[in-house]
C-alpha cells in the first residue's frame, strides 16, 4: 500500500517491456494505476462489509427476493456510499500518479504531466480552468458521498 509511485512506475515499466514486450501505452497505465489504487478501495469496502448486517441479505432471499435481487435491492444502497468513496479515492490517487503514468505512457501528455510541464514553462488560463472544474467535480462527488451517508445512517446496520 505504501510503495513509491517512482517505484511502481519503474518497475511496471520493465515488467511489461522486458517480460511481456509491451510498449508503454495506456492500458498498461491503466493496469498500474489500478494497482496503485486497489489496496486503497479495498480498505475502504473492507470497513465498510465488516460492520454490514449479512442477515438482511438471508432475510430478502427468505422472503422471496432471488439472490440478484437481494443485491440490488438491500446490498447495494446499502454500500453505495463505500463504493462512491472508493471511486472517489481511486480518481484522486490516479490523477496524482503522475510518476506512474510519466513512466508507462513516455510522451503521450495526460493531465497530470501537462500541469507539471506548465509549472515549469507558465500556467496557462486552461489550466486554471481545468483545475476548478476538477475541484468541482470532486466537491460536488463528495457533497453526494455525504448526503448517501446520511442516508445511510437512518438505515439499520451493525
Amino acid at each position: 500500500m505504501f510503495v513509491s509511485e517512482i517505484l511502481l512506475g519503474i518497475s511496471s515499466m520493465s515488467l511489461y517491456y522486458l517480460v511481456f514486450e509491451l510498449q508503454g501505452n495506456m492500458v498498461t497505465a491503466i493496469i498500474a494505476n489500478s494497482v496503485h489504487c486497489f489496496s486503497f478501495c479495498f480498505l475502504i469496502m473492507a470497513a465498510l462489509l465488516y460492520r454490514y448486517d449479512w442477515r438482511m441479505n438471508e432475510a430478502a432471499v427468505v422472503c422471496g427476493a432471488s439472490p440478484a435481487r437481494a443485491f440490488y435491492e438491500v446490498m447495494l444502497p446499502l454500500t453505495w456510499s463505500g463504493i462512491l468513496g472508493s471511486l472517489i479515492v481511486a480518481f484522486v490517487l490516479s490523477l496524482n500518479g503522475l510518476d506512474i503514468s510519466f513512466y508507462l505512457l513516455g510522451a503521450t501528455p495526460t493531465m497530470p504531466s501537462v500541469a507539471w510541464g506548465a509549472l515549469r514553462y507558465g500556467v496557462k488560463p486552461e489550466l486554471y480552468a481545468l483545475s476548478s472544474i476538477i475541484n468541482i467535480l470532486v466537491f460536488a462527488a463528495i457533497t453526494v458521498l455525504y448526503f448517501v451517508a446520511r442516508s445511510d445512517k437512518k438505515r439499520p446496520m451493525e
